[in-house]
């Protein structure tokens, strides 16, 4: 026995030796390191100080976001704790008065920056971005904060080629920002930007200009094939014609991602989408407009038959109603779809909806809004295998479909339901029962969800990170307090 123990002792030792992966050649690190989660690269960095320093200057670290809490203060008080050296960083709803001695270090290693939605100075954001020598790509989206011009000397980016910006102040600084990041490749222009006022900067934006959220784009259509790189276009306040959107289709036939208008009383047949065989992302809206200027309810009645969607990721509809097994032609040979999201859309029955849903195998994300069916009719037999995120607001669904469907739902990660009637303890159980890897999950006006349904999220809700319970009547607070007593 002792024989065997050390013959096993020295077989170990000798396998440490033969895999020092501090002698491996960082290529197949790399390769190594795609195989693992991004929880797992993390175990493995606070391993030891020698898996330290060959994940930290590993290509592994640009997997890695480093998101800051929402509504943090950041000023001369303010020290981070200990951080992860990421080459991605993001700030959220907060307040950013200035940065200090932390900084510098943590601005060097970055390739990616993103700013949303916070309280912040353009001077501040330069005196940031001064600090990043090596940002590649760079969010500004701060739209209740409008940038002022300041002076800008010599200062430039060289490195920045991607620049996302959503700010009311964007045609102030353009140029300063043209100057200083000299290799700029794509500018994503996301706010709504009148029509007029863009051709007259058509000069600095012809090669630049990826993404634009345009209003009057029929007055300029001629002009909108100056933008040569444009790849994402959103038209949502303005009504257009089929043979409009044919028009600005053939000018730029390589675009990814589309938001129109396409309001009508009759039928419209969409054609616009024959000349788009790249789109990724479809976005169609009918607004329609009362003398009030209120939007109405009603759905317009479009007919998807006979076009390809081949290479869609993503499809979103509101106030549609999709012809009869349109949709199911539109995507038949699609395999790449990856989010639907159906907002007061009208359909003959549940079953054109899920079967729709259960082809697209590599679905992950779907939601479900104030969808108006003619009758309860469906049939769910096919796992859903990659849905990772689900949201159900305002459906009339029957409880026994509900129960069917979470049934064939096993890896989902977030479930949102929200004014569903027919959601009670047993579907919360079979959804949890079936969903181990359930994360986050918000129960939002669900009056039949009572005390059982807490006692089956303790049990069963072993995963979850993020629980909301608000406005269902049957849930007491003693029973959220004893939950919350129990998951600390």
């Amino acid at each position: 026995m002792e024989s065997a123990l050390a013959s096993i002792k020295l077989d170990v030792e000798h396998c440490s030796k033969a895999f020092d992966f501090v002698k491996f050649p960082e290529n197949v690190l790399d390769q190594i390191f795609q195989y693992l989660t991004v929880k797992q690269l993390l175990t493995i960095r606070s391993t030891c100080r020698s898996w330290k320093k060959i994940f930290d200057g590993s290509s592994a670290m640009n997997r890695i976001v480093l998101e800051f809490p929402e509504n943090l203060v950041l000023d001369r008080k303010y020290s981070p704790p200990s951080l992860v050296p990421a080459r991605n960083l993001c700030f959220s709803k907060s307040r950013i008065s200035a940065v200090d001695s932390w900084w510098p270090s943590v601005g060097e290693r970055l390739i990616y920056l993103s700013v949303n939605d916070c309280q912040i100075s353009y001077a501040m954001l330069l005196k940031m971005l001064r600090q990043c020598p090596n940002l590649n790509s760079l969010e500004y989206l701060c739209p209740a904060y409008p940038a002022a011009s300041v002076s800008i000397g010599d200062m430039k980016f060289d490195k920045l080629e991607h620049l996302k910006i959503e700010n009311s102040a964007i045609f102030y600084i353009l140029y300063d920002i043209v100057k200083m990041c000299p290799n700029l490749k794509d500018l994503n222009m996301v706010q709504e930007i009148n029509a007029m006022e863009l051709i007259k900067h058509v000069g600095v934006l012809k090669d630049i200009l990826a993404e634009i959220n345009i209003v009057g784009v029929s007055k300029v259509i001629n002009e909108m094939q100056q933008f040569k790189q444009l790849k994402h276009l959103h038209i949502e306040n303005e009504v257009l014609s089929d043979q409009t959107l044919r028009a600005i289709a053939a000018i730029h036939p390589r675009l990814e991602t589309i938001t129109v208008n396409i309001t009508s009383t009759g039928t419209v047949e969409v054609t616009f989408l024959e000349v788009l065989e790249c789109l990724q992302t479809l976005s169609i809206k009918s607004n329609i407009v009362n003398h009030r200027g209120y939007v109405c309810s009603n759905q317009t009645s479009v007919n998807f038959t006979a076009l390809n969607g081949k290479k869609l990721k993503k499809l979103e509809l509101v106030r549609i109603r999709p012809t009869h097994l349109s949709l199911q032609r539109l995507l038949k040979e699609s395999s790449n779809l990856q989010e639907i999201v159906l907002d007061t859309c009208h359909f003959q029955d549940w079953s054109e909806i899920f079967s729709l849903a259960e082809k697209q195998k590599m679905l992950k994300r779907l939601e479900l809004n104030s969808v108006i069916v003619q009758n309860d009719n469906c049939c769910l037999s096919e796992y859903f295998d990659n849905l990772k995120y689900l949201k159900l607001i305002n459906c009339n669904l029957p409880k026994q479909r509900l129960e069917t469907f979470f049934s064939l739902c096993s890896e989902l990660e977030g479930v949102v339901l929200q004014s569903i009637q027919s959601v009670d303890d047993d579907v919360i159980l079979e959804l949890l029962q079936s969903s181990d890897r359930l994360k986050k999950l918000t129960l939002n006006i669900c009056p039949s969800v009572t005390d059982v349904s807490v006692d089956h999220i303790a049990t069963y809700g072993l995963m979850l990170k993020q629980l909301t319970i608000t406005s269902c009547q049957g849930v007491s607070d003693d029973a959220l307090k004893n939950l919350n007593v129990a998951s600390n």
